[in-house]
């Protein structure tokens, strides 16, 4: 399978670093991922407690372990500041593609983090990874993850009407593809 059992892959621009998760994180992400911002757009619970945090934090940990995906915690190359987590998601190792998932603290929305640290997923995925196709999911109403998605060079691909349930309803989701050729 691509991705298992090789070295961690840390990857550096230049404000950031990607780097892997680890149990020290926790209080940090937690933070993160209360956040009541995060959960509009997304599947994370609206208040999620300590013990989900450290779950999510658990099982995006052990996707390159376990050959599924990768997961990164963004921090700042200068204060060490966690500021989120970029993943690929769901690697299928026959088609070479992958589902592509962020999030980072609002406090640091609109900064560049995300695009800086998409940027450098999409890079590594195409070519290190060299899986061809990433795919983004958004909801209908997040034009600011569009808006990166697009700056990253993804194209809006079509819309998957009630692809999703959360907040006590089923959620459309907007497609977006980036294919290695492209980039």
């Amino acid at each position: 399978m691509l991705f298992r059992r090789r070295v961690f892959p840390v990857l550096t621009t230049p404000r950031l670093t990607l780097r892997a998760a680890n149990s020290h994180d926790l209080t940090a992400y937690h933070r993160i991922l209360s956040q009541p911002e995060l959960s509009a757009n997304s599947e994370l619970p609206a208040t999620p407690d300590l013990k989900s945090s450290r779950r999510f934090l658990h099982k995006i940990s052990r996707l390159h372990a376990n050959g599924s995906g990768v997961a990164w915690m963004i921090e700042t190359q200068d204060t060490q500041t966690l500021l989120g987590s970029i993943r690929l998601n769901q690697i299928d190792t026959k088609s070479h593609s992958a589902l592509v998932a962020y999030e980072l603290c609002p406090q640091y929305w609109n900064k560049g983090y995300t695009t800086e640290s998409l940027a450098a997923v999409v890079l590594y995925a195409h070519n290190a990874g060299k899986l061809n196709r990433l795919e983004a999911w958004t909801t209908h109403d997040n034009p600011s993850s569009e808006r990166v998605l697009i700056k990253c060079g993804f194209q809006y691909e079509g819309l998957l009407r009630q692809k999703v349930y959360f907040q006590e309803q089923y959620q459309d989701i907007k497609v977006f593809g980036h294919l290695a050729d492209t980039h």
